[in-house]
């Protein structure tokens, strides 16, 4: 639900190309601190995501949907004691990998949580189900908007959410030739 229209051509990034697909999600994502750049400057396009990355986005992304992101004590003294590799977590990372453990987003990798490894397209998969199975954190919810008596108006409202919806016309030689219900206008 973000205009994105607003964060063009903003980017702090040397890396992040001026019109490129990704600039806007990038700048919106800094503004409201669920990404950052490397020390360097750079913004890291083309960089393999870190499975303690991709964590700590969700966890930011939380954060920002001012979501309790609280981590028991005693998930940091199991994860120690479960996990070998707990000590190669950064230290950004640290409270976001025990959230993704506590909330049941990971479990690891063959007994580990290896944290700087690349994050498979698998694990993103799995990850992002967890989160839509445990509702950790909220995604927005889609309708199939439904009417009754459409016609040819500038706006009309959806019987199930309320929201209204904008119908395009196309005009060819004055005449609207949009398709609604099959029909033309």
């Amino acid at each position: 639900g973000v205009d994105l229209t607003k964060y063009e051509n903003d980017s702090q990034f040397p890396d992040v190309g001026r019109g490129g697909y990704y600039e806007s999600a990038i700048n919106w994502g800094v503004e409201n601190k669920i990404v950052n750049g490397y020390d360097n400057g750079n913004f890291g396009v083309g960089d393999t995501v870190t499975r303690e990355q991709l964590v700590t986005f969700l966890y930011r992304y939380a954060e920002h949907k001012r979501l309790d992101v609280t981590v028991k004590a005693e998930t940091k003294s199991e994860t120690i004691s479960t996990y070998a590799d707990y000590n190669k977590i950064s230290p950004f990372a640290e409270q976001p990998v025990l959230w993704a453990i506590q909330k049941k987003l990971i479990s690891g990798r063959n007994g580990a949580i290896a944290p700087q490894g690349e994050a498979q397209r698998c694990e993103i998969a799995q990850i992002m189900y967890n989160n839509y199975l445990k509702k950790v954190v909220p995604i927005a919810k889609l309708c199939v908007h439904s009417y009754s008596q459409v016609s040819c108006t500038d706006t009309i409202t959806c019987l199930k959410c309320g929201n209204d919806t904008v119908l395009g016309h196309n005009y060819i030689a004055g005449k609207c030739n949009r398709l609604i219900g099959g029909r033309v206008c």
